[in-house]
C-alpha cells in the first residue's frame, strides 16, 4: 500500500501511556480522564505486586486531565506532570508527546 499523499487523512501518532499509582489498602482503583468522558469505571486498573495499580492507555499527542477513583474517592496523581482543574474537580495533566 502507497503512503498517503499530501493532504490525505492519515492515523495520529498513537502512544501507549501508562498511569499507576500506588494505593496497597485500596479494593479498586480507575481511572477517569478527558479521553473517556470522566467515566471511570470504563477504565478500571489492574493490581500489581507492592500495592501498584496501573493501565495502559493508546493515546494521541496532546494534553489531559484526568483523575483516580480510589475506593469511590477521587485522588490526583502524586507523580503528575502538572495539576488542574476540570469540572470543578482537582485534576491531574498529563502531556502525550509524539515519537
Amino acid at each position: 500500500m502507497p503512503p498517503p499523499k499530501a493532504g490525505e487523512d492519515t492515523l495520529p501518532d498513537i502512544q501507549f501511556v501508562e498511569f499507576s499509582l500506588v494505593a496497597p489498602d485500596a479494593k479498586s482503583v480507575e481511572l477517569a480522564a478527558d479521553f473517556n468522558r470522566w467515566r471511570p469505571e470504563s477504565l478500571p486498573l489492574e493490581q500489581e505486586e507492592g500495592g501498584r495499580w496501573q493501565v495502559i492507555v493508546p493515546l494521541p499527542p496532546g494534553e489531559y486531565h484526568y483523575a483516580f477513583r480510589v475506593d469511590g474517592a477521587w485522588v490526583r496523581d502524586p507523580d503528575a506532570e502538572g495539576k488542574g482543574k476540570r469540572g470543578g474537580r482537582e485534576a491531574s495533566i498529563r502531556r502525550v508527546t509524539a515519537p
